[in-house]
């Protein structure tokens, strides 16, 4: 069914004054997806039924055509009519299915919540490195769609689980921070014994320099227990990491006016 701008504009007029549904409208949720359907990623012919009851009112569906009318385009759906008033009650509340859900309709079937976390800073990273990693919080939107790309592609974060685990409990890592800084390490460094010495290092604190970059990144760590966010102790271990590979740098802690530092390989001089 085809529901033009018009016919969208009469109904929503109609369900107000009726008040047929009296859910208030979620007007940052309205943006968001009219900012997808005017992009081209709304999917438009979504299984998700537009209800209307006996007087013609949306008693499912007032979200999607407002945010129609907003992005100026019209509502193609599965349109159930003649829906009675008791059934609005039983409705979802126009929840969103969140980055957990969609990462466990990728298959991941455990820590779902973190692996998602772990997901936005892995793809920050990658895809949007003009952005300085103190933006990447949990409130810079990801279009669903976008997501559901990201999910599908690094849903085999979830195998450094373990390693995460160790650097929570060792390293005062959170753990999405501690899957993301092992996915990259291991993916961009060729030297796969280096990156174990480093975060070995990180979760034991034994380190004999007091210099070294691994203790400056513990240290640092230690002091942000706690209030560490994901996207901010992902840019220390990645600076961390290449003061150590490397050789050069004075602080594990990171601009944050800057984007997220490229991935150094490890120079041999530098083992310890």
């Amino acid at each position: 069914m085809v529901l033009s701008l018009e016919e969208i504009s009469e109904r929503l007029a109609r369900t107000e004054t009726l008040g047929c549904n009296p859910r208030p409208l979620n007007q940052r949720h309205v943006n968001r997806l009219a900012e997808d359907m005017g992009a081209g990623r709304w999917g438009m012919h979504s299984a998700e039924t537009v209800s209307l009851c006996a007087h013609g009112c949306f008693i499912n569906g007032k979200h999607r055509g407002n945010a129609a009318v907003l992005a100026q385009m019209p509502l193609v759906c599965w349109l159930a009519e003649n829906v009675p008033h008791e059934e609005f009650v039983h409705m979802d509340g126009h929840r969103q299915r969140s980055y957990a859900d969609l990462v466990t309709m990728a298959g991941v079937e455990k820590n779902a919540t973190g692996i998602a976390s772990a997901i936005r800073l892995l793809g920050f990273y990658d895809h949007r490195r003009d952005i300085p990693w103190s933006m990447w919080r949990g409130k810079s939107y990801v279009p669903r769609a976008t997501f559901v790309e990201w999910a599908d592609h690094y849903k085999d974060c979830s195998s450094y689980s373990s390693l995460a685990n160790r650097l929570r409990q060792g390293g005062h890592l959170t753990w999405s921070a501690g899957i993301a800084a092992s996915y990259l390490l291991y993916r961009q460094v060729e030297q796969h014994d280096a990156v174990d010495a480093f975060f070995n290092a990180l979760v034991t604190g034994a380190i004999s320099k007091e210099k070294d970059p691994r203790l400056l990144l513990r240290n640092a760590l230690v002091r942000t227990k706690g209030s560490g966010r994901g996207n901010e102790q992902l840019a220390m271990v990645l600076t961390a990491w290449n003061m150590w590979a490397s050789g050069r740098g004075k602080s594990v802690v990171p601009s944050p006016t800057r984007p997220a530092p490229d991935i150094s390989q490890y120079a041999p001089s530098r083992a310890s």
